[in-house]
């Protein structure tokens, strides 16, 4: 779920009576996923009172979805990693060299990263949530896995070397995290041009 795009809710009275209830539920969700990235990116603790003074909703609003602050957190931080997981995971039949698979990697990471920017600010730069450092270590398991799997691919063809594969990962892997703080904590940035010097980066780290 790509947060970054939510609207405001309809103020009390003021509904949409042809949207579907299902509808506004998700739309008062997604704003307030939104706004308490955008609390957590501003570098204020995310309370209760200051989410919903943020957001322009009622306490009871966020607690049809949330049972508390750290609550409301802990959901930025999955949707965040779902919609990375997501977008990283998916290889066009057009990437069909090593190269082009690594490109494409990078491409896709410099991309979700601009549409979840707050989002994933408080996956990869914050600090105190007590599930925080969970999904930081899923993050990191699931770049691992993709950089693994270019690896091989690139072993395969004769691209890559076949020794010291786990320090390449590593290495690859804190590039792509490194990239990615800079890229979240940027006003704004040009995912392709990101894209061309990570996977040029990424390609001497792992050969």
């Amino acid at each position: 779920m790509v947060f970054d795009t939510a609207k405001p809710p309809a103020a009390r009275g003021a509904y949409d009576r042809h949207q579907a209830p299902d509808d506004r539920a998700r739309q008062q969700r997604d704003w307030l996923l939104l706004t308490t990235a955008r609390v957590l990116h501003e570098g204020q603790h995310p309370t209760v009172s200051l989410i919903v003074k943020e957001a322009g909703v009622g306490r009871n609003t966020f607690y049809v979805h949330f049972s508390n602050s750290a609550d409301a957190v802990d959901a930025v931080m999955y949707g965040a990693l779902h919609a990375i997981e997501q977008a990283v995971r998916v290889y066009p039949e057009s990437e069909r060299t090593p190269r082009e698979r690594i490109a494409g990697f990078a491409r896709r990471w410099c991309s979700v990263l601009a549409v979840t920017r707050q989002a994933a600010w408080a996956l990869l730069c914050g600090t105190g949530a007590e599930s925080l450092c969970q999904h930081q270590e899923r993050l990191r398991e699931l770049l691992s896995a993709e950089v693994s799997s270019c690896i091989e691919a690139g072993q395969r063809a004769g691209m890559f070397a076949l020794d010291d594969t786990a320090t390449r990962v590593d290495a690859a892997v804190g590039a792509l995290e490194a990239v990615g703080r800079r890229l979240v904590q940027a006003t704004a940035y040009d995912p392709e041009s990101q894209a061309e010097s990570l996977a040029d980066a990424l390609l001497r780290l792992l050969r």
